[in-house]
């Protein structure tokens, strides 16, 4: 048999997937997803999270919002629960508790399949992965690695809000769709998240720099990373790295092309 050696793409069907694309501002999501938001004090966490709840992720989810929130006296948490716009509230977090909440959505399904679910978990993120390598920690871990597939193929999409970036394992890092940075960062964190996720910027760290103070020009900016897409994104609302848009602009053509094709054209 005689092969050329070409790599081809290969032909998936995406809609056993039960996957939903939908737009925000310039970002194209695709649920089920996972969002890690990181961003201290005062950072606009909160505020980014409702956005989400009652806006942005609204026409998907509806009022079918899962919420692991200590937080119940931060006044933008309140509202979400004593408006009652989102399905439930719990104040701390347990795996027993996590995996009741899954058996709920499982066996809403039956009754409403095509059902979509966001879980929301606001700052625990320390307190869920203290032991990451005891039996706890690696049943987490283990979920998060198939939460696309299970207990409903795509029903569920993640979002997480911690202070730091070291707050998510291995695991969630490598099954992040899309990270939003809040606030201000120390140097020395700046240089930790361009080590790890300029590879968005084709493995830059420099160009990660760039992109960074591009996006973080006003006191309330974040910067989002899609892994998905490989952009990059100011406030959702700008395009400010492309990566297929740069590789579309490599060639390997000399720059004077023109000038060679005259000369040779001359010669004939």
């Amino acid at each position: 048999m005689d092969s050329k050696g070409k790599i081809k793409p290969v032909d998936i069907d995406e809609s056993q997937y039960n996957k939903l694309t939908h737009q925000v501002g310039a970002v194209k999501f695709t649920h089920p997803c996972l969002i890690a938001n990181v961003g201290h004090v005062k950072a606009g966490k909160s505020t980014l999270m409702y956005n989400h709840i009652t806006d942005f992720f609204q026409p998907v989810f509806k009022d079918r919002i899962i919420l692991f929130s200590p937080s119940y006296n931060d006044p933008i948490i309140k509202k979400l629960i004593d408006e009652e716009l989102i399905y439930a509230h719990f104040s701390d977090y347990s795996n027993d508790l996590f995996k009741g909440v899954l058996e709920i959505i499982k066996e809403n399904n039956k009754d409403n399949p095509g059902e979509r679910w966001l879980i929301c978990f606001d700052d625990l993120l320390a307190s869920m992965f203290k032991h990451n390598m005891s039996k706890e920690g690696r049943w987490l871990n283990g979920y998060i690695s198939r939460y696309r597939h299970f207990p409903v193929e795509g029903a569920i999409s993640l979002m997480f809000f911690s202070q730091y970036w070291r707050d998510y394992s291995s695991v969630m890092r490598s099954n992040t769709t899309l990270v939003n940075f809040l606030g201000s960062h120390s140097e020395k964190h700046r240089k930790v998240y361009a080590e790890e996720l300029s590879a968005v910027f084709g493995g830059d760290e420099k160009k990660f720099m760039e992109i960074w103070n591009k996006a973080k020009r006003g006191k309330f900016d974040f910067l989002s990373l899609d892994f998905n897409e490989l952009k990059a994104y100011r406030n959702y609302e700008d395009v400010i790295y492309d990566r297929d848009a740069e590789y579309s602009l490599d060639t390997d053509e000399p720059e004077n092309k023109e000038e060679i094709e005259e000369e040779s054209e001359e010669e004939n």
